[in-house]
């Protein structure tokens, strides 16, 4: 998802809304949200705000608590992401 245009991730959001859900909690292990450029941002924003949605919270997951040998790199994590949750 990250490196996808707007519209691939509006095709995924298009059905959350369509099953009735209002709220979003994207992980980063779909869309890392702290990674994205500034018009990136604010793109993937306008698609959740014209499908109805809004962001309850951004869920993190980037190392495995089960095999630390599978930690995914943790770039980005401290990076300020200015969304506003509701």
């Amino acid at each position: 998802m990250q490196d996808q245009p707007a519209e691939a991730s509006a095709e995924t959001l298009e059905d959350v809304a369509y099953e009735g859900f209002s709220h979003l909690d994207p992980t980063d292990s779909w869309l890392r949200i702290a990674d994205l450029s500034p018009p990136g941002l604010a793109e993937f924003m306008a698609v959740t705000a014209s499908l109805g949605l809004t962001i309850l919270a951004v869920s993190i997951a980037r190392r495995s608590v089960i095999d630390p040998s599978m930690a995914m790199p943790t770039w980005g994590i401290e990076a300020p992401i200015s969304v506003k949750l509701h």
